[in-house]
Parts: C-alpha cells; sequence; structure tokens
C-alpha cells in the first residue's frame, strides 16, 4: 500500500590526507603541498587518511527496503527504529572501502545485502557465493547501486561502476545466504566510462531508469522485467565529469551532477515517463564541486567540495 514511484540513492564522501612533515615524491597532489607546507613544522612523519564514504537507496517512507546504512569502515547504522529521541542502532559490516557503497533491506526493514561494487556481503557478513571480484574500484564516487529485479523478489541487480567501465550482477538471495548467479556483463548500447551512476524508479511503475555518462553525454537504460535495455543518449551540454556525484531529487524531476574539474554543478528538469533531461541551471560555488544531494522536502540542494576549503 505504498507508492513505487519514489527511489533516490545518495553518498556522502569526504577526503582528507595529512602527511605532517612527510613528503611522498612524485605523488603529491596541490592539497598534499598545501597541508606540507601547513603542518610542515611537527609530527614528523605521521600520515592520517580520513576518507569515510556512504551510497544509499531510498525508497518510499512507507516502506522498509531503507534505511539500513553500511558504510566503507566496518560500520554501519540501522535507522528502521530511530526517531527524534532515540539513536539509530550501530550494525557491523565487513566494508572498509574509500568511497562508494550500497545497501537494501527487505520489506520488514532487515537488511538483504551491502557491497562496495567489488564484494558482496549478506545480512550475516559473509560474502555470497560467486561474490567476489564484481567490476567496481574502491575509489570510485559511485562505485555501486543495489536494485531490485522487477521480475523477482529473491534476485537483486548490482550495478558497478569503476571510471572506466560499467558492469551489472545479479544475486540471488535465499534464507540460508544467497550467491550471484550473473556476473560482470555489459550494458546493451552505450555507458560511457565514469564514476557516476543513478537510478529512479519509472512513472510507469514497471522498473527503473538507469543513467550513466561520460563527457557531456548521459546514457539512459531501463531496468524492466526483461532485464537491462539500451534506450537512448543525450548531449546535456553540461560535462559529466569522471569524478563527483550525480542524483536525482526525491520525487524524480530534478537532477544534479556535479562536474569535478570544472568546479561546478549542473542542475536540471526531468521528465519522469520520458526519461529526459531539460532546462540546465549551471551553479558555480566557487570550490571543486564532489558531493551532491537534495534535501528531502527538495527546497535545498547541498553541494560538498572535493577540497579542504568548504
Amino acid at each position: 500500500d505504498f507508492s513505487s514511484e519514489r527511489l533516490y540513492n545518495w553518498s556522502v564522501n569526504a577526503g582528507l590526507q595529512f602527511y605532517l612533515g612527510g613528503r611522498k615524491p612524485g605523488t603529491l597532489t596541490d592539497l598534499d603541498r598545501a597541508y606540507l607546507n601547513k603542518f610542515k613544522g611537527g609530527f614528523k612523519g605521521l600520515q592520517w587518511i580520513i576518507e569515510p564514504s556512504l551510497n544509499y537507496i531510498s525508497f518510499d517512507d512507507k516502506s522498509n527496503f531503507r534505511d539500513t546504512y553500511l558504510i566503507g569502515a566496518y560500520a554501519g547504522l540501522d535507522f528502521n527504529n530511530a526517531d527524534a529521541s532515540t539513536m539509530p542502532t550501530v550494525v557491523e559490516g565487513k566494508i572498509n572501502t574509500s568511497e562508494g557503497v550500497a545497501s537494501i533491506s527487505d520489506i520488514n526493514g532487515d537488511l538483504l545485502l551491502y557491497s562496495d561494487g567489488i564484494t558482496v556481503w549478506d545480512r550475516n557478513n559473509n560474502v555470497l557465493t560467486n561474490g567476489s571480484g564484481l567490476g567496481g574500484d574502491p575509489s570510485s564516487t559511485q562505485s555501486v547501486l543495489i536494485l531490485p529485479d522487477p521480475a523477482s523478489g529473491e534476485n537483486f541487480y548490482i550495478l558497478s561502476a569503476s571510471g572506466t567501465s560499467y558492469t551489472w550482477s545479479v544475486a540471488k538471495v535465499v534464507a540460508t545466504g544467497g550467491a550471484v548467479i550473473t556476473k560482470n556483463q555489459s550494458y546493451p548500447g552505450a555507458t560511457g566510462s565514469s564514476e557516476k551512476q543513478t537510478a529512479i524508479p519509472k512513472a510507469s511503475g514497471d522498473g527503473y531508469w538507469i543513467i550513466t555518462g561520460s563527457g557531456n553525454t548521459a546514457y539512459i537504460h531501463e531496468l524492466t522485467s526483461s532485464g537491462i535495455h539500451f534506450v537512448k543518449s543525450q548531449n546535456m551540454g553540461f560535462a559529466l565529469d569522471i569524478y563527483g556525484e550525480m542524483q536525482f531529487s526525491p520525487n524524480g524531476d530534478k537532477f544534479v551532477i556535479a562536474d569535478y574539474n570544472g568546479s561546478q554543478v549542473g542542475v536540471f528538469d526531468f521528465d519522469i515517463t520520458t526519461a529526459t533531461f531539460s532546462d540546465l541551471i549551471t551553479i558555480s560555488p566557487g570550490f571543486i564541486s564532489y558531493g551532491v544531494a537534495f534535501s528531502a522536502s527538495q527546497q535545498y540542494l547541498y553541494i560538498g567540495s572535493g577540497n579542504s576549503q568548504n
């Protein structure tokens, strides 16, 4: 008795590297050099790397397919019984990765699967049979999405993005665990190559639109009961830079892309019936753009930086 027309995924990523007086020849970025100059007076040779990451798929508020977050540092949070006065429950995970992860729960809110796009685990933190060696990457912004198979309540599509390719696998979940039954398949038609991917339910309710891309081109596929199909490509007039996120608004009528190299953000209208983007608005926040997310009310757009300034 809940709507199937609301699904969105988001991720929170933060990267911070301290080389406090140390140096790694040939590997320093401009940001690393800035930290070296700032901290070179103390804590010789100490290096800290902090990169928490989270990628989440959220369903309709009346559904319990949501609200379990597995974070890339062996931990997670279960929000099923949380409210304004009750903290979420800490849950254990096996993921240790620097960027994109995803998880999905059953209709009762119990965790089913989670993945970093490379390995997939069940609710008991066991790797699924044939569940390693998927096509993601530990440094891919949106390395993985998990979508229910419209044709089966037991199967789930695991969509992996490595930055150089997009692949999909299918996991079958049963009471005793599960297995990856189809692995590292190429998309039909074109997908481009990027660390960006996202999805939204179709207006018809029979599946999902999947968005990938590279250059200035978005590639639209659909997932239905008969599998993944190429629909079309569209020139966005805006760079789908390899780094950074792209996301839908909660109701699916807005779409946002972070252009990391261009230090800008593109906001589009989206027709959820025809899967067409229009009416680009460009925002220049004044810093390198990496993470993007709409508020639940859709009144606000949050932009996260890819550097130390914001």
